[in-house]
This record gives structure tokens, C-alpha cells and sequence, in this order.
């Protein structure tokens, strides 16, 4: 895998872990997901430092889409994987919009003059 390649997921946030700090420059906050496939996978991502305030705003239960860095490093002799985020966003935002939108345009058809 490039250092340039872009990895996204969808799911839903099944829970949200209090914010841990490790020195006053390095905190992270983890954050499992679901994802929404055939065979749905929960899997633990990172928010660190900045990137904490991302999640303002999100609850546990919200369907989301992650864009995140691939992450190894080695501690004791032994590789350790983080899958950090960058990126979050809303799946159903669009969606509501849309149904929102649809739902004006059917309330003005039906209003007679």
C-alpha cells in the first residue's frame, strides 16, 4: 500500500471511549465501528490530538463514514497497528436532505389556490 492511498469505511458508531491522555502532547480517543456489510466487522479506530474535536457533535448509534491512515509501528519487537482518522462525515445527511426536499415539493403540489 502507497503512502498516498485513501481508505474510507461506513458504519455505525457502537460506542464512543472516554478521551486518554498520555503526555501533555499525545491523547487519543477510540472509537469502535460497525461496519454495514454481509458480514458486519467492529473495529477500533483513533482520534489523536486535533482530530479529537471531529467527533463533537457524533453519537454512538450514527451511521458514518471514516477516512483514515493505515498505521505500524513496532514496540518490544512486537508490530503495532492504529487505524487513524482525518476525516469524518455523516452518510444519512444527503439522504435526509433529499427526503426533506421531497417532501416540500409533494406538500406545495397538493396546496390548491
Amino acid at each position: 500500500m502507497s503512502a498516498s492511498s485513501i481508505l474510507n469505511v461506513k458504519g455505525t458508531i457502537t460506542r464512543i471511549f472516554p478521551e486518554q491522555t498520555f503526555s501533555p502532547k499525545f491523547k487519543k480517543q477510540q472509537v469502535s465501528l460497525t461496519t454495514n456489510d454481509k458480514y458486519p466487522q467492529t473495529i477500533l479506530f483513533d482520534f489523536v490530538n486535533d482530530k479529537i474535536d471531529l467527533l463533537n457533535g457524533y453519537m454512538e448509534g450514527e451511521s458514518v463514514q471514516f477516512a483514515f491512515n493505515l498505521r505500524g509501528n513496532e514496540y518490544k519487537g512486537k508490530p503495532i497497528n492504529s487505524l487513524t482518522v482525518w476525516k469524518i462525515e455523516r452518510v444519512d445527511a444527503e439522504l435526509t436532505n433529499a427526503v426533506q426536499n421531497n417532501s416540500r415539493v409533494e406538500a406545495n403540489i397538493d396546496l390548491e389556490f
